[in-house]
């Protein structure tokens, strides 16, 4: 399933691209309340797909594997380093990337952001004990 959140006739909307890949089902409010269909069908070409999420905190691990840090020409670090960018780094679909005037090591990073709702414990779990997740749960 792929949510998107998109721009329609000046509304901002949230919806779930269909397998057509042509028509979004807009969803009543924000999917991080439930994935309740509002009914309306809209047309992906009409739309303009968002980023995301509106502001999203950005949280990231540099250097957190070998062959980055030689890309770069820094030195192993101890401890992965901890950075934050600014919500202005997320962009929507076909949006222009914008560099920094001081960058200096700009890196493209595509990622495709998962919503997870909580995980329900399985009827029969107990902390402890082991259980089989019924097909089609797995990875929820």
């Amino acid at each position: 399933m792929h949510i998107v959140r998109y721009a329609l006739d000046g509304k901002t909307h949230y919806g779930i691209l269909e397998a057509d890949g042509t028509t979004i089902t807009r969803l009543e409010g924000s999917p991080f309340n439930g994935l309740n269909k509002a009914g309306p069908i809209d047309d992906l070409n009409a739309a303009r797909v968002l980023a995301p999420v509106d502001q999203p905190r950005i949280f990231g691990l540099a250097y957190n594997y070998r062959a980055h840090s030689q890309e770069t020409g820094k030195a192993d670090p101890q401890a992965p380093v901890l950075f934050m960018k600014p919500g202005t780094a997320v962009i929507g679909h076909g949006e222009q990337i914008v560099y920094p005037r001081d960058g200096v090591i700009i890196h493209f990073e595509g990622v495709r952001l998962h919503l997870r709702q909580r995980r329900q414990r399985p009827r029969g779990a107990t902390p402890g004990k082991r259980v089989r997740m019924p097909a089609g749960r797995q990875g929820l």
